[in-house]
């Protein structure tokens, strides 16, 4: 009972717009009380206020010239609830998506995503992996369920240009070896079945997550910050071990 009463009185102390932006602003530098107000449109008894009960909550540190910083113990909290946030903001995606599907390790991390962007119009999204995949310079990374017909057609001209190519697909796709781009730098391999789609290359990356009835859908997070590009490239690498070799030229 105590421990659950801790961990209430602890969503209470995070409940709050003002303390979170205190929190965060605190992460990236020491202030004193007076800045903390100015940079957050604040009054000075309320900065006060928030200051006392965010350092009773050990979220924050007085340092000993009245200036204040988040304790390890803060900055701990609002990497964890960067996950929430983004499962809240998103909530009506993630209300028809199935996150079950997804590794359990990977799920844990999905803060991860917060800076990256939805988006849900299929002709957007179209546009997006086009231009994905013709800034991509190093490599580019392809798991879909079925080749797409006019990304395997921009992925051709990439590899004149020497990007390496690494592509999943689903044991019973259509196409045949000799209809998808070959050449140098180019490996397949193949799943029983494929949960998400995901393209990604050193420099952007784009995921979709499935439906709950478990057929892939459309609709993406696309985004270049190096956290987003490193869980899903994580993810990537995590089926890439499990699939079995269908093609290789490299």
């Amino acid at each position: 009972m105590v421990k659950e009463k801790r961990l209430d009185m602890l969503f209470y102390e995070l409940a709050s717009e003002d303390r979170i932006a205190i929190l965060k602003e605190l992460c990236h530098s020491q202030l004193k009380m007076q800045d903390i107000a100015r940079k957050l449109d604040l009054t000075a008894t309320e900065a006060s206020r928030q200051l006392q009960r965010m350092s009773q909550a050990k979220l924050l540190e007085r340092g000993p010239e009245g200036t204040y910083s988040t304790t390890q113990f803060g900055r701990l909290l609002l990497t964890l609830s960067a996950s929430m946030e983004l499962v809240y903001m998103n909530d009506a995606y993630f209300l028809v998506h199935d996150m079950t599907r997804i590794p359990l390790q990977f799920v844990n991390r999905i803060g991860e995503l917060s800076q990256a962007v939805l988006v849900e119009d299929l002709t957007l999204d179209f546009a997006r992996w086009e231009s994905l995949i013709k800034n991509a310079e190093e490599h580019v990374w392809v798991m879909t369920p079925q080749a797409m017909g006019h990304l395997s057609r921009i992925m051709a001209d990439k590899l004149l240009e020497g990007v390496k190519l690494r592509s999943i697909f689903c044991e019973n796709i259509r196409e045949s070896k000799t209809s998808l781009p070959a050449g140098k730098n180019v490996e397949r391999k193949l799943l029983p079945t494929v949960p998400i789609i995901m393209i990604l290359s050193e420099k952007e990356a784009s995921i979709s997550f499935p439906r709950l009835d478990g057929n892939v859908d459309y609709p993406s997070f696309f985004g270049t910050d190096p956290l987003f590009l490193k869980w899903v490239s994580d993810l990537y690498l995590h089926y890439w071990e499990q699939a079995k070799i269908w093609y290789s030229n490299t």
